[in-house]
């Protein structure tokens, strides 16, 4: 018998909601906090998103390489 935990993770912003606004020509921070949930260590997560044509985005850091079980990865 083999059993295996699965990470699940979490974006959010630092006060619980995951929205801000932003000004043309501007730079506009927006902090994530990424948690791993679930009950397996997440490894090599790569940040990425969809942005409208014009947008420029960034991620600091671009990958976590760890995030441990049941609680907040780097931020």
């Amino acid at each position: 018998l083999q059993i295996v935990g699965t990470p699940t993770l979490r974006v959010s912003g630092r006060d619980g909601r995951l929205s801000g606004s932003a000004e043309a020509g501007t730079a506009s921070p927006v902090v994530m906090v990424v948690s791993n949930e679930g009950s397996a260590v997440a490894e090599d997560v790569e940040l990425t998103g969809t942005m409208p044509s014009g947008w420029k985005v960034e991620f600091e850091p671009k990958l976590i390489e760890t995030g441990t079980a049941g609680g907040p990865g780097p931020r």
